[in-house]
């Protein structure tokens, strides 16, 4: 499967309305804003907003990983699943550090960052470059510690990335005007959004397999690819 904003949307929506089925009915429209807004269900175009926002960074990332293997040469990494095993741990440190209690709080926030982060998983795959000379096969484990600046360079993106989505969207401007800007609220919940998708980002998991011909000979190197 490809990782695309849609897909991650889609699989996000979904989980929505299992816990919220009547999120169909929060419909909106405004024929009189110029541009008109058409009608929509306000839960889904923030979610597809924010998948939108969450993909375009994590597409633009440049993930490391420390191969140990044997020498030789056209080494090619398979397909690795990718994991985000602090999602949860982060999702209830925003819930603490935004202030909401109660169960509904907890159900807003996993949707937004576990499922979301579960949507990436499902939809996504981490493909490292190959390596021609030198290797011939290996493991690689991508880890926080292969990726020390990975949660700095994700935060500055989705800082950008995410409030951008929303303003594409055309759907939650103040007053419906372009020129007004997002709300303040929506662009200090989008901030604070952008701090905990970076931090989970940061801690990636994932282990790569490489095989090509091997000579003889231990070989230890780094490595880059992308999240796809």
């Amino acid at each position: 499967m490809a990782l695309t904003s849609k897909a991650v949307a889609d699989n996000v929506f979904t989980s929505y309305l299992s816990k919220y089925p009547t999120a169909v009915n929060a419909r909106r429209s405004n024929s009189l804003a110029v541009p008109p807004v058409l009608e929509h269900v306000i839960p889904e175009a923030m979610v597809s907003a924010l998948s939108e926002g969450l993909v375009t960074t994590i597409s633009s990332l440049l993930i490391k990983d420390p191969l140990v293997g044997t020498a030789g040469t056209l080494a090619e990494a398979e397909k690795a699943a990718i994991s985000f095993p602090t999602a949860s741990t982060e999702a209830t440190a925003l819930r603490l550090a935004l202030g909401w209690t109660g169960a509904e709080a907890s159900k807003i926030l996993d949707i937004l960052v576990v499922d979301m982060f579960t949507a990436v998983s499902s939809n996504g795959h981490l493909l490292m470059n190959p390596i021609p000379v030198g290797v011939g096969g290996g493991t690689g484990a991508v880890t926080v510690i292969s990726n020390p600046l990975l949660e700095e360079t994700a935060a500055s993106s989705l800082a950008t990335t995410l409030p951008e989505a929303f303003k594409a969207s055309g759907k939650f401007f103040k007053n419906d005007d372009p020129d007004s800007g997002l709300p303040t609220e929506l662009l200090t919940m989008l901030s604070n959004l952008a701090a905990t998708y970076a931090a989970i980002l940061g801690n990636i998991s994932a282990a790569v397999i490489y095989t090509g011909v091997l000579t003889t000979g231990a070989v230890t190197v780094s490595n880059t690819g992308r999240i796809q």
